[in-house]
């Protein structure tokens, strides 16, 4: 880039000489356009993307903590009501949650969110209310926008390498 930006400079310099040469107008603008196509796609290639993974995290955390407070309420209404097959259903620990593939702990919150929402009216007397099932529907709707988005930023800065080589290919 640095030479093409140098030659660049030696053209405006020396528009005079050549500017009645139509194949040196058409090499200037063509050079002038990969310029600005370069900078612009290395912009992109440079981004940051660590961000992005670290807000993924956060969602997936957030919701998981929703996700454990409904959980809390369910096992000791099971508990108190003898009902083993609700308590294995949701017998999610914040491990079980955290260390499987981000698709997984979106699909175990969504059946502790079913199971919370089958039996709503019963759960006030162990702190979970509607409020507490929606904020988790909540969580778990902001966590699974976020899970592709590391890849497609990484696949944005895959395709600005592949564009800048083809642009200076260009050159």
């Amino acid at each position: 880039l640095s030479m093409a930006l140098a030659t660049q400079l030696v053209m405006n310099n020396n528009v005079g000489l050549w500017s009645g040469i139509v194949a040196m107008v058409t090499a200037e603008n063509g050079l002038g356009t990969n310029i600005i196509e370069i900078q612009s796609v290395r912009v992109i290639q440079e981004q940051d993307k660590r961000g992005i993974r670290i807000d993924k995290e956060e969602k997936k955390e957030e919701a998981i903590e929703a996700g454990l407070l409904v959980i809390g309420g369910l096992k000791a209404f099971a508990r108190a009501n003898d009902d083993n097959t609700l308590l294995k259903k949701i017998d999610y620990s914040h491990t079980e949650l955290d260390q499987v593939r981000d698709t997984i702990v979106v699909d175990r919150l969504k059946i502790v969110r079913d199971e919370a929402n089958l039996i709503i009216g019963s759960l006030g007397d162990y702190n979970v209310t509607p409020t507490e099932v929606n904020a988790l529907i909540g969580k778990i709707a902001a966590y699974q926008v976020m899970i592709p988005k590391p890849r497609v930023a990484i696949n944005i800065g895959k395709n600005a390498t592949e564009a800048l080589d083809r642009l200076f290919r260009e050159m």
